[in-house]
Order: C-alpha cells, then structure tokens, then sequence
C-alpha cells in the first residue's frame, strides 16, 4: 500500500465532561501541583503572617511602666511609680479593623493563586497535546512521502515518471524531515514548560484533556454572580474596606490619649501618695496629612475595584463569546470533517494508483489533507484555550475539576 498509515483527525476522548471518576489522573497532578507549588506556598506563607499580624493588632496598645526613685542624700527619698496609657480613642479596635481586612484580602489572594496555577497547568497541558497531535501528524507525513518518494522512484526507473516529477516528491520527504523534527522540538519545549510549573516528578505520561466541554450560557443574573465571586474583586474590595478602616484609625491617631500615673513612697521620712494625668497636646503637628493620605489611598482603591470589576465583565463576555464560537465549530468539524478526512487519504490513493491522478496533482492533493488535518489540531488547541479562558476569567476552575484547591 502507499499510504502506510491513515491520516487520523483528532477526536474526542470517550468521557464525558471532566469528574473525579473520569479523569482521576489529571485531578490528581492538578492537586499536587497546585499543593506544593512554591508561589502558592509563598502565598500561603503571607496567609499566615497576616494572621499574626492580625493577632497582634487585637493585644492592648499600651504597656504599663514602672518608675522608682531612689535619693539618699539631702532628703531620704524612696517612691515607686505605676503608669499606663488609656485608649480612650479607640486605637486598638481601628488597628484590628485594618489587620483583619488585611489578612481576608491575604485569603482572596492566596485562592487567586491557587486557580491561577490550576489555569496555567491546564493551559500547557493543551499546549504539550498539541505538540504532541502535531508530532504525530509530522511521522504519518514523512510514511506517506516515504512510500510515495520510493514508488515515484520505482516509476522513474522504468522510464513512467519524469525527473522533475521524482524530483518534487524527493523534496516532499525531505521537507516532512524537516516540518518533523520541528514538531519534535515543540513537543519536547511543550514537556519542559509543564515540567518546570509541576513542582513533583512524573514518570508517566501527562493526563488526557477532555474535548466534549460544557456550553456555557450567561444571563445577566448569572454574569453578577460569576463577578461577585470572583477573589480578585473581592481581594480588591477588601483593600478598599481596609483602606476605610486605615482612614477611621488615622483620625483615631488624631486625637490623643491620656497617661494615668501613680506614685507611692517615702520622702523625708514622710509617706507620700500621688496620682496624676498627662495629655499630650498634638499642637506642633495634628497628624492632618496622614489623614489626607490615608483617604486618597481610600478613593485609589475604591478606584482599583471599580475599574477591576469592569474589566473583569468584559472578559467574562469574551471569553464565553469565544468559547462558544470555537465550541460551534469544532462541533461542525467533528460531524464532517473527521469522516472527509479519513476518507480522503484513502481515496487519493486509489484514483493516483488508478492512473486518474497524476503524481503532482496527488501530491499537491495529500499535501492540502495534511494542512487540513494540522488545522484540524489547532482548532482543537484553540477550544482548550477557550475553554481555560473562559474558566480563569469566570473563576470555575474548581467546579470544572470538580476538587477543593
């Protein structure tokens, strides 16, 4: 036979949409990878320090002082001194409102972490079996130009075929040489990307990506509910909330707090009690300007969320425009161009041995089947990257892999 192999359009794997049970390897490399992964580990690192810091905003501000007077010359002086700051305006509650705010702001972060490193796995995945598809369409095309530079060459020899026609299909294999160890180094590039974002080892061969996806439909109730959650956003609304509490804590810090002290002992051989109260008085510097910072920085984080929230609309509608654009049509080509395809190479074969092609129309011929097939591969890539657009803008990549990250 001519065409050793047949020329295979890419199709879909035999699960349905992506569950535990379907796919459990790739739910577990996701896992893995998002788990140990050092930007998350960075991430919840940050988690736990602002925890702390949380927890020390929440402890009293001021610490007591001890005082002792002690003069043994003129007078026989002994007295002890106890003194403490009152916080009267409030301090430590404005700092635990900053702090706790804070911290949620760290949790929404470390969440937009974690989906992010999901999204970037999925991503390269897509990436490595298309390199991969593509290698594979690269070796069918070097057989198929194999076996027709060898009958071409067997042709020329019994005077059939003309030099100019051995020569074309001569340059047709070594052009699937080269067009193959292209696709080699992609598919080996495509390998290395995942392996440095996968920070365990794997011995076996990466998971399988599913291609029958879910529709995706958006209402406008639908739309303000993706938004809403959305940890970006709320990441960037709790900014703004700390920002509000930081501007309450400043005016806080505005007003002062008076100092309790008191005082026991002997002096002059006299017993001796005092108590007195110290205010200081903010008249050489109101601490007015931290207020003013603090509230322009209030309005820019306001300003952050605002101008987030309506880029993240935006992207919430394109990427699900393009996804079901790509879905639409890889769906058409599934219905028609899988079985033209198959069908193709064969029949080329039959009508060139049948003498009804000639060896350039069947060259040129094969040659547009193979671009039709390659297409075909990145049709495929562009619906994974759709699909994963749609899932990092929408924030569903834990409901699609169906695991808690």
């Amino acid at each position: 036979m001519l065409l050793a192999p047949a020329i295979a359009a890419p199709q879909a794997p035999d699960y349905e949409p992506l569950s535990p049970a379907d796919a459990p390897r790739l739910l577990e490399l996701a896992q893995r990878t998002v788990r140990m992964h050092p930007q998350v580990l960075a991430a919840e690192a940050a988690v736990e320090a602002s925890q702390a810091l949380l927890s020390a905003a929440e402890r009293p501000i001021y610490n007591p002082e001890l005082s002792l007077n002690w003069e043994d010359k003129v007078f026989d002086t002994r007295i002890v001194g106890v003194s403490q700051t009152l916080d009267f305006t409030g301090l430590r509650d404005g700092r635990t409102a900053v702090a706790r705010r804070e911290r949620e702001s760290t949790e929404a972060r470390l969440t937009v972490m974690r989906r992010g490193i999901a999204g970037e796995l999925l991503r390269l995945l897509g990436e490595y079996w298309t390199a991969a598809s593509q290698d594979e369409l690269a070796e069918t095309r070097i057989s198929l130009m194999r076996s027709f530079a060898d009958l071409t060459l067997q042709r020329s020899l019994a005077g059939d075929l003309t030099q100019v026609e051995l020569n074309s299909a001569n340059l047709a294999y070594a052009q699937a040489e080269i067009a193959h160890a292209t696709a080699e180094s992609a598919r080996a590039g495509a390998d290395q990307l995942l392996r440095a974002v996968v920070p365990v080892p794997v011995s076996a061969e990466w998971p399988l990506l599913p291609l029958e996806l879910p529709p995706v439909s958006i209402d406008d109730a639908r739309l303000e509910q993706l938004i809403d959650a959305l940890p970006q956003l709320q990441a960037l609304r709790l900014d703004a909330t700390a920002a509000q509490a930081t501007v309450d804590l400043r005016n806080r810090e505005r007003r002062p707090n008076p100092t309790v002290a008191f005082e026991a002992g002997e002096e002059d051989h006299q017993y001796r009690v005092g108590l007195s109260v110290s205010l200081p008085l903010h008249v050489r510097n109101d601490f007015s300007s931290e207020v003013a910072a603090a509230i322009a920085r209030h309005s820019q984080a306001e300003m952050n969320a605002e101008n987030a929230e309506i880029r993240a609309r935006r992207s919430i509608l394109r990427a699900g425009e393009r996804y079901r654009h790509t879905r639409e049509a890889w769906e058409s080509w599934l219905r028609t161009g899988t079985p033209s395809l198959e069908q193709q190479s064969e029949l080329l074969e039959q009508l060139m041995l049948a003498g009804e092609l000639s060896t350039t129309e069947y060259l040129v011929q094969l040659n547009q089947t193979l671009d039709v097939a390659m297409n075909a591969l990145e049709l495929r890539r562009e619906l994974w990257m759709s699909w994963f657009e749609w899932l990092a803008a929408s924030g569903e990549v834990e409901a699609w892999l169906d695991i808690n990250i």
